[in-house]
C-alpha cells in the first residue's frame, strides 16, 4: 500500500523526538484489499498509546475480520503540531499515511478524563467537526469507548457512538454494521440497537454495560515491537480482568466486574511460542491483582523454566501484599530483579473501612522475605484524603515507613495521589476534599516521612473529579478549554491550573 504522507517526513527534522513518528514496525499490519477501514486513535504520544493493552488488542481483534483494515494514529506533540498546522497537514495513521479524516469512522480509547480535551484536539487537527451536529455524510463517524466513558455525560455532544463494555463483543459488532451499511445515518441507526451502544444524536438514554461471560478463550496476539520505546516496554498478556476483592474507592474493579481468569494453559502455550522471537526482553501479566489467580505460582514457575533461557523475565503490576506467598516472590526474581510494586493505600485502620484489610505486619513480612532474595527496588502507592480519613490514618502511614526504613532497602518509591470519587464506585458520591485539606496533608507527610515522596498536585485531581463526574454541559466547556490551548492534560507539567478552574 501506498504511504501518503504529504511532505510529513520531512518536517521531522525539525521536532525532538522523530523516532516516536516512524513506522512501520515489526508486527504491524499492512493490507491491500479491504471494504472497510477505521482509524484506531490513542489520545495521547505513541509511547503512551503503545503500552496499552487495550489498544493493541482492539488493533489486532480488528484486523482479524475479513474485509476490516484498522490503522492507528497518535497525537502530535507540540512543536510538531505547530508544523503540521502551518503546513495544512492533518493527522495521518502510522500505516499508509492516510488522512484521519479519509477514514469511514474514528475509534478512539479513552483511558481517564483528562483524555477528553485530546480527543477535541485529535478531532480538530483531523480537520473534523467538533460536534456530531456538524457533521455530515463525508465525515468520519467518531467512536469511543474506554474506563473514562463510565460517565459519557460530558463527550454526549460531541461523539457519534459510545461504546460501553468489553471490546471483544463491541468492536465486531460495530465493524458488521460499517460492512453491511454505507450510509452514515443507517450505520448510526443499526448501531443503536446493539446492547452496550450508546448514539447520541439518535438517543441520549442510558444502555447496559456489556461484558464476556469468561476468558476461557482469550484474544491472544503477539505485540507490535515500537519502533520508539513505549512507557512500559513489555510483551502485555492479560491474565485476569476484574478483581476478586473490591476496594471501595477502585473504578477499575467494579467497571470491570465480573471477575474472571484466562485459561493459563493457553496464555502459557501462547507466550513459549512467541515470546522469544518477540523483540522484548519482559512479560507484563495483566491483572488487578495478580497473585490471587489460581495456580499462577506453577504457571509463573514453568514459563520461566521454558523462557529464562532467552534473558526474558517476568512482571506483575498489581501483587496484593496478603496474598504474595514467598514461593512467588522468589520465582519473579530468577532472571531480573526489576522492582517490586505494592498498593496499602492508606493506614491501617482506614484500610478496613475502604475493604482493603491488609495488616503492616503482613507488609513488613514480605519486604524482610523480598530483602532477602535480594530485592533492592521497592515501590509504593497511597492515596489522601479517601472518606473517614483523620490525623491518625496519617499517622499510621508514617508509621509504616519508619518500619520500613529499618529494612534497609537502597530504592524506595513512594507515590501519594489523591482520593477522586468516581463513577460507578460505593464512593461516588462522597465529597472530594478541599484543595487546601490536601495540601494540609501533604505537608504533614512531607515533615514527618523518612523518605521523599511524589505526590500528586491537588490542581491535578480536582481537574480530574470535575470532569469524572460533570454533566453534558461540560462538552461546551471542554472544547472552550482545548481552544484556549488546554490539552494533554494527563500531563501535570502542562496543566495551567488557573485557566481551567475559571473555564470549569
Amino acid at each position: 500500500m501506498t504511504d501518503k504522507r504529504y511532505g510529513f517526513l520531512e518536517l521531522l527534522k525539525d521536532v525532538k523526538q522523530p523516532q516516536r513518528y516512524l513506522s512501520p514496525e515489526i508486527g504491524a499490519v499492512l493490507k491491500d484489499k479491504f471494504k472497510i477501514r477505521g482509524l484506531l486513535v490513542f489520545p495521547d504520544l505513541y509511547e503512551i498509546g503503545m503500552a496499552h493493552y487495550g489498544f493493541q488488542l482492539l488493533y489486532f481483534l480488528g484486523n482479524s475480520i475479513e474485509d476490516v483494515y484498522i490503522e492507528r494514529g497518535f497525537l502530535p506533540w507540540f512543536d510538531l503540531k505547530e508544523l503540521m498546522e502551518k503546513n495544512g497537514i492533518p493527522l495521518l495513521s502510522y500505516e499508509t499515511g492516510t488522512p484521519a479524516n479519509k477514514f469511514s469512522f474514528l475509534a478512539f480509547t479513552l483511558p481517564t478524563p483528562q483524555h477528553f480535551t485530546n480527543l477535541i484536539y485529535g478531532l480538530d487537527i483531523s480537520k473534523i467537526p467538533l460536534k456530531w451536529k456538524e457533521r455530515s455524510e463525508k465525515d468520519p463517524i467518531i467512536i469511543a469507548g474506554g474506563m473514562a466513558l463510565s460517565n459519557p455525560s460530558p463527550l454526549l455532544d460531541i461523539l457519534d457512538v459510545i461504546a460501553l463494555g468489553d471490546g471483544e463483543i463491541l468492536f465486531p459488532k460495530i465493524l458488521e454494521v460499517f460492512k453491511e451499511e454505507e450510509k452514515r445515518e443507517k450505520r448510526l441507526w443499526y448501531l443503536s440497537k446493539i446492547d452496550g451502544i450508546l448514539v447520541p444524536p439518535l438517543k441520549k438514554e442510558k444502555t447496559r454495560k456489556v461484558f464476556l461471560k469468561d476468558l476461557k478463550n482469550p484474544f491472544l496476539f503477539k505485540p507490535i515491537l515500537p519502533s520508539y520505546p513505549s512507557v512500559h516496554h513489555r510483551f502485555n498478556i492479560e491474565i485476569m480482568r476484574g478483581c476478586p476483592w473490591g476496594c471501595r474507592f477502585c473504578q477499575a474493579g467494579f467497571w470491570y466486574r465480573p471477575y474472571r481468569e484466562a485459561d493459563l494453559k493457553k496464555v502459557y502455550e501462547f507466550l513459549i511460542k512467541e515470546a522469544p522471537g518477540s523483540g522484548f526482553t519482559e512479560i507484563g501479566l495483566l491483572s488487578l491483582s495478580s497473585s490471587d489467580i489460581n495456580f499462577i505460582y506453577p504457571f509463573c514457575q514453568n514459563l520461566l523454566n521454558k523462557l529464562e533461557k532467552y534473558h526474558i523475565s517476568l512482571s506483575m503490576p498489581s501483587l496484593r501484599v496478603d496474598s504474595i506467598s514467598f514461593p512467588l516472590i522468589e520465582t519473579l526474581q530468577r532472571v531480573r530483579k526489576s522492582s517490586l510494586t505494592f498498593a496499602p493505600e492508606t493506614g491501617e485502620n482506614l484500610r478496613l473501612k475502604i475493604n482493603k484489610p491488609i495488616k503492616d505486619e503482613e507488609i513488613i513480612e514480605i519486604l524482610k522475605k523480598a530483602k532477602g532474595l535480594g530485592w533492592k527496588k521497592i515501590k509504593f502507592y497511597f492515596m489522601l484524603g479517601l472518606p473517614f480519613e483523620k490525623e491518625e490514618d496519617l499517622k499510621d502511614i508514617v508509621y509504616l515507613f519508619k518500619e520500613v526504613k529499618k529494612i534497609g532497602f537502597p530504592s524506595v518509591n513512594l507515590n501519594i495521589s489523591n482520593f477522586v470519587p468516581k463513577p460507578w464506585t460505593p464512593f461516588q458520591n462522597h465529597k472530594m476534599p478541599h484543595l487546601k485539606e490536601f495540601y494540609e496533608k501533604q505537608v504533614f507527610l512531607k515533615k514527618n516521612l523518612p523518605y521523599k515522596a511524589k505526590f500528586t498536585k491537588p490542581e491535578i485531581s480536582f481537574i480530574e473529579e470535575r470532569i469524572s463526574r460533570g454533566g453534558e454541559e461540560l462538552g461546551n466547556l471542554l472544547i472552550e478549554a482545548y481552544r484556549k490551548g488546554h490539552f494533554f492534560d494527563a500531563w501535570d507539567e502542562y496543566i495551567k491550573f488557573e485557566e481551567y478552574l475559571n473555564i470549569l
